[in-house]
């Protein structure tokens, strides 16, 4: 899982994630504009609502990409820490009665 981490940490401080990023949020941003101006001036509230909804969706698509390496690493972390901690052995029976 280290190497995993590592590689993942490289990437992240890579000078070409930083552009991608960058890239990805600067489009993302001048197409959310134009997507919220059309929605604005579309005279059909039911169209225009819909495509409020589609630029909601496609933002929320567009930022889990953008973080999706960030929050692996997280998760493999808590994964990694959970695998160090001590298992304690449960009782075989919980039954009052003892072991029969």
């Amino acid at each position: 899982m280290t190497d995993t981490i590592d590689a993942i940490e490289s990437l992240l401080e890579s000078e070409g994630w930083r552009l991608v990023s960058a890239l990805a949020r600067k489009e993302w941003s001048e197409r959310e504009r134009t997507g919220r101006r059309n929605a604005l001036n579309d005279s059909d509230d039911k169209r225009a609502l819909d495509k409020l909804r589609q630029i909601t969706a496609a933002q929320e698509a567009v930022e889990w990409v953008l973080s999706l390496p960030s929050e692996e690493i997280a998760r493999l972390r808590r994964q990694e820490q959970a695998s160090k901690e001590p298992q304690w052995n449960a009782p075989e029976s919980m039954s009052r009665r003892g072991t029969l």
